[in-house]
């Protein structure tokens, strides 16, 4: 700037107590959880047909006692098909595979 000084300048210059009020700041860290994406999820049914023809060589079948049926009247053991120790019954010929 070059111009001539104004006594608004020079009132800069006089003595005077100049009060200026100070601020501090204290940085405040924190973490906090936003949601920034949705999705929606389904499951779709599907149910299908599917016919298997095979031959059976061999058929195991295994015959539990119910404990909430009583057992037949005269028989010995609550199931009248269970063998003396537990084995499958066998249906059907032996497999030619033994």
């Amino acid at each position: 700037m070059d111009r001539p000084a104004t006594p608004a300048d020079a009132d800069a210059f006089r003595e005077k107590v100049v009060e200026v009020q100070t601020a501090a700041e204290v940085p405040v860290v924190a973490k906090e959880t936003i949601v920034v994406e949705e999705i929606v999820v389904h499951k779709e049914v599907a149910k299908r047909v599917h016919t298997v023809r095979d031959t059976v060589r061999h058929t195991a079948v295994e015959v539990e006692a119910d404990p909430a049926t009583p057992p037949p009247a005269g028989a010995t053991h609550p199931c009248p098909l269970a063998p003396s120790r537990p084995a499958p019954h066998r249906v059907g010929r032996p497999s030619q595979d033994a």
